[in-house]
């Protein structure tokens, strides 16, 4: 008796397991009647205008979707904080636009952004975590690193300072930065004897 109930249990599991395969298959080989759309489907090729739609979406390319980025009024408001900030330091006749330009923790690239508006040909961007003397070992003698942190004490300031032993401290400001107030932190990277 148990072998013919075994038996039985082993025909159900294998019919459930063919309705519900035939069932996926019918599920996504066509669109359900329940579904609402505000357009019938055309043939070329479109983003679907509900959930329901089979069709594939259309292939984005990385400049189309930067450019969508690069229109939204939070990422220019972030640039147009870094040109801000480019501007005095080209002001102090810092920055030029022959000068190598290295964005050390660039994350999204609002500041290679700026400086590139800004007319600045050769500017390279990475992004590092937790390694600040790395930065000055990059820059050329004689050559420039700027800091922007959170604002902080005197006694913090000189802790960052003695990161950089082989920069002497051109001088530290106050400025805001994408309407954070930050410090900003010039350093010139000694020229060896």
């Amino acid at each position: 008796m148990d072998q013919h109930i075994q038996s039985l249990l082993n025909r159900l599991s294998c019919a459930a397991v063919t309705v519900a395969t035939v069932t996926l298959i019918l599920l996504f080989a066509q669109t359900p009647e329940t579904c609402i759309t505000d357009e019938p489907i055309a043939p070329q090729i479109r983003f679907p205008k509900s959930s329901c739609e089979a069709t594939h979406r259309e292939f984005v390319s990385i400049e189309k979707k930067n450019k969508r980025l690069w229109s939204t009024r939070d990422w220019r408001k972030k640039v147009d904080s870094f040109t801000e900030l480019f501007h005095g330091i080209r002001h102090l006749g810092l920055l030029t636009n022959h000068s190598r330009v290295l964005c050390v923790s660039s994350g999204a690239g609002h500041e290679v952004m700026a400086l590139s508006e800004m007319g600045v040909i050769d500017i390279t961007g990475v992004e590092l975590v937790d390694s600040p003397p790395l930065m000055e070992r990059t820059v050329r003698p004689g050559g420039v690193c700027v800091l922007v942190v959170e604002q902080c004490s005197e006694e913090d300031l000189q802790e960052i300072k003695a990161m950089f032993q082989s920069s002497s401290l051109l001088g530290a400001r106050n400025v805001t930065l994408f309407g954070l107030k930050m410090i900003q932190i010039l350093l010139r990277n000694r020229i060896p004897p």
